[in-house]
């Protein structure tokens, strides 16, 4: 079976992360994929069980859509896909597909749809809506995300989980950790700011205590990023420039001139591709989703730093908590540095921080399996509504004359019932 994957952008992250481990399982089983998306770099890792990638580009979200849909066509003539698999983003175009050709979708939401305070522009809003409404089959890769669904459509009667855990091996060897640990990573995207300054300023807090400590950033989202790679090595001078840069020299000045002192003793080396190396060297590593899990099947300390400044050592009494919004932080008491650097000051050994019982719950062997029984069930019987093939014809119309995207959205909205109005204002609220 040929599957199409659709999402917006396909760099180096989480997300990326989750899709190859879970097409690495199915490439196995006999499954074939494509991937359309606006954006993606060409050599990310994660493209590895992807056989055509179209890029669709565009401006405005009329444009892009357009060439979503166009690409999707002449795919679809060639590859004859039989099901699509949206993620999050971008959906509204993969179910116009789907209802014009009558292809199931499966849809994943990766991250909060509301109650997060993260509003959700309109135009994705509006995808987001028809796809858990007038969708096929749903699933989350969290709880939190799954209860999300069920707050904005509660007659819907089943929501599949499939946990940010596929491919994952607790290390069953026992960890060595310094004492005390000195060893630190951070692996991150380059766009979150803020994710990066809160690491930095809690291993400065941690230098007051241990100056031998060292860090290791890796923030990068596509491979042609800034690279200190082993064949090009770059200098000190030159990885401090570029990380005063990301960071924002008056920013680091302010933090006064010992804080510029803990930068020297920072390894900033941009994008890496072998982020398991790194996580396997240190003795903590800071980070958030699929980062963090790597970073607990490893037995390594493990500081969750979330997309709003969270920060937290995992430890059995906050791991139910993390594990449930995905280990992003939210809805996870925030600690202070100084908390954080006493507790990792006692930590001597893996078994100081976390349970075999919870290191087991990380891992899932059966989740590829469970895709496959989704897949299977999307694809098994489709019935697709005489009112949404007529709305999707008049939003197809819409895009191909080149209109503005405020007529698509009133000619949707329009049609939208009053439960699904009310879903859609809550995702633009968050």
């Amino acid at each position: 079976m040929h599957i199409l994957l659709a999402t917006n952008n396909f760099w180096v992250g989480g997300r990326e992360d989750y899709i190859q481990e879970y097409t690495r399982y199915l490439s196995g089983k006999g499954y074939a994929f494509s991937l359309i998306a606006s954006s993606i770099s060409a050599n990310t890792p994660a493209l590895e069980h992807v056989t055509e990638i179209m890029s669709t580009g565009g401006e405005g979200y009329a444009d892009r859509w357009q060439k979503w849909l166009l690409a999707a066509e002449n795919l679809f003539l060639k590859k004859s896909f039989r099901l699509i698999w949206a993620h999050h983003f971008d959906l509204l175009p993969a179910w116009i597909f789907s209802r014009l050709h009558d292809i199931p979708l499966l849809v994943t939401f990766h991250g909060p749809l509301s109650g997060a305070g993260r509003p959700n522009d309109p135009m994705q809003a509006l995808g987001m809506v028809l796809c858990i409404h007038r969708g096929g089959v749903i699933s989350a890769v969290s709880a939190e995300i799954s209860a999300n669904i069920s707050f904005l459509h509660p007659d819907l009667t089943q929501i599949f989980l499939l946990p940010n855990t596929g491919g994952v091996v607790v290390r069953n060897k026992r960890v060595e950790i310094s004492n005390p640990p000195c060893h630190f990573v951070l692996i991150t995207r380059r766009e979150k700011l803020g994710h990066l300054r809160a690491a930095i300023l809690l291993f400065h807090s941690y230098r007051k205590k241990v100056a031998g400590a060292r860090l290791v950033i890796a923030a990068g989202s596509r491979p042609d990023d800034f690279s200190d790679s082993d064949s090009t090595p770059l200098s000190s001078i030159t990885k401090l420039r570029e990380l005063l840069y990301l960071l924002g020299v008056k920013w680091c000045l302010e933090q006064g001139y010992d804080f510029v002192r803990t930068l020297l003793k920072t390894n900033f080396i941009g994008y890496a591709d072998n982020a398991p190396n790194l996580i396997q060297k240190a003795d903590v590593v800071m980070g958030m989703g699929r980062v963090a899990i790597n970073g607990l099947v490893q037995k390594k300390a493990v500081v969750l730093i979330g997309y709003e400044q969270h920060h937290v050592l995992i430890s059995s009494e906050n791991f139910e908590k993390c594990r449930w919004s995905n280990f992003s932080g939210r809805g996870v008491d925030v600690e202070e540095y100084d908390t954080i650097c006493t507790a990792l000051l006692s930590v001597k050994k893996e078994s100081d921080l976390l349970s075999n019982d919870d290191l087991e719950k990380l891992d899932t062997p059966g989740n590829g399996s469970k895709l496959e029984k989704l897949v299977q069930q999307a694809t098994s019987d489709i019935v697709i509504e005489k009112a949404e093939r007529e709305l999707a014809v008049k939003l197809k119309e819409i895009l191909d004359s080149g209109q503005a995207e405020k007529k698509m959205f009133s000619v949707a909205c329009s049609c939208l019932s009053q439960e699904e109005l009310a879903s859609f204002y809550q995702l633009c609220v968050g």
